[in-house]
């Protein structure tokens, strides 16, 4: 997979964060312990997956190219400086809902994204 650039992974990275925050009745099915599908339900990050369009297999392997794909600082999605508990597969894993984990990642871009993505972030959501 190429390389993307700032702006398709701002774009992408929005777009992921709208799609954990949409109405009910809109939203996407949440599950937990394995990236997902429609049917099953998805982690945060197996939605990243699905709405980046590559190929995934539903079972818990976040393939090294998706962190690319919205701009992640690191591939097991951990906060720069934080805890496993704020890891976001663990915070799904544990009941925050998409909508706690949207919110989440729009008050702390810098700690998950690179930084260019996290300041358009940052800027969009204050």
């Amino acid at each position: 997979m190429s390389e993307l650039t700032l702006e398709q992974k701002i774009d992408n990275a929005l777009m992921w964060i709208e799609s954990m925050d949409l109405p009910k009745g809109l939203a996407y099915p949440q599950g937990e312990a394995v990236l997902g599908n429609e049917s099953m339900g998805f982690c945060c990050l197996g939605l990243q997956c699905h709405l980046s369009g590559n190929s995934y297999s539903y079972d818990w392997s976040y393939p090294d190219y998706e962190e690319n794909y919205v701009g992640l600082v690191n591939i097991d999605s951990c906060p720069v400086g934080g805890s496993r508990l704020q890891q976001l597969s663990t915070m799904n894993d544990k009941g925050c809902s998409f909508k706690e984990i949207a919110s989440h990642l729009r008050k702390h871009p810098h700690e998950y994204f690179e930084e260019g993505v996290a300041d358009y972030i940052k800027l969009a959501y204050s």
